[in-house]
């Protein structure tokens, strides 16, 4: 949705309690495609561009989680949104803690998926080294290996669409807005640890059985620093669990956010 007031690009659809999406970095809100249609009958799905990736402007060459924290708080004011459960996907989920640290009345529930603790020294030299080669040679450096971990061979043998489209996104990215979202995310483990004890709100953490980037270990850790976390992994899933096997990935989801209206 295009507003000439309003950098973020964003789409608003279904109906019910508001729900955020939020994408993991170098993709765009057309990777919620394929959840839509399970989270639609049950909620009001806001789903946006992230700064410098689709269609929102670029900002700085380096950001932090204040930006992204500050993006999202213009866009729920923006929609006259005071209160809203949110789903983190990846990068998405390191700003949806910061998020529910600093804004604990503005969220109702949260869902971190296929997200990050603070990786171990062997993770930190694999993620630095795909940094340098994005800053060296750009989307293109990384763009096989980065399918490759997403999707499982199977799935990709069988839906070269899906790849092709998520290949599309990552190329079409302004470079900039990419490599400045990526280096955040690259370099962001010394504030994780920090923001679980400040969450309060119910939380649930899911990830792929066979996520190397974003590990059910890392999914354990996370939900042990917020207090009451629930956990979830899917089976035989990589990180793009989401889109290649939405029913499985979403179904404990849906449970978890709506029990807010039984609670209610």
């Amino acid at each position: 949705m295009a507003n000439s007031a309003f950098a973020t690009r964003y789409d608003v659809s279904g109906s019910g309690p508001p729900l955020v999406l939020i994408h993991g970095v170098g993709l765009d809100r057309t990777t919620w495609g394929e959840a839509l249609p399970w989270l639609e009958p049950h909620f009001r799905v806001i789903r946006y561009d992230l700064i410098g990736q689709g269609e929102t402007p670029a900002g700085a060459q380096r950001l932090e989680s204040s930006d992204f924290v500050a993006q999202l708080r213009g866009l729920l004011d923006h929609l006259g949104i005071e209160r809203a459960h949110l789903i983190g996907f990846s990068l998405g989920g390191v700003i949806a803690r910061a998020w529910a640290a600093q804004y604990p009345q503005r969220i109702d529930r949260l869902v971190i998926l296929a997200s990050i603790a603070p990786r171990d020294a062997d993770q930190q030299r694999t993620v630095a080294a795909r940094l340098d080669a994005l800053e060296q040679g750009g989307v293109t450096a990384t763009l096989g290996s980065a399918l490759e971990r997403w999707f499982t061979p199977a799935f990709a043998a069988q839906r070269p669409d899906v790849l092709d489209r998520i290949r599309r996104v990552l190329m079409a990215n302004d470079p900039v807005g990419y490599l400045a979202a990526f280096r955040f995310f690259a370099t962001c483990d010394d504030i994780l640890e920090g923001l679980g004890p400040q969450i309060g709100c119910p939380t649930f953490v899911v990830t792929g059985e066979h996520d190397t980037g974003s590990t059910p270990a890392m999914t354990y850790r996370i939900a042990t620093g917020i207090r009451g976390a629930q956990t979830f992994v899917v089976r035989g899933m990589r990180h793009m669990a989401v889109v290649e096997s939405p029913q499985a990935t979403l179904e404990s989801m849906i449970e978890f956010l709506v029990q807010a209206r039984a609670i209610d």
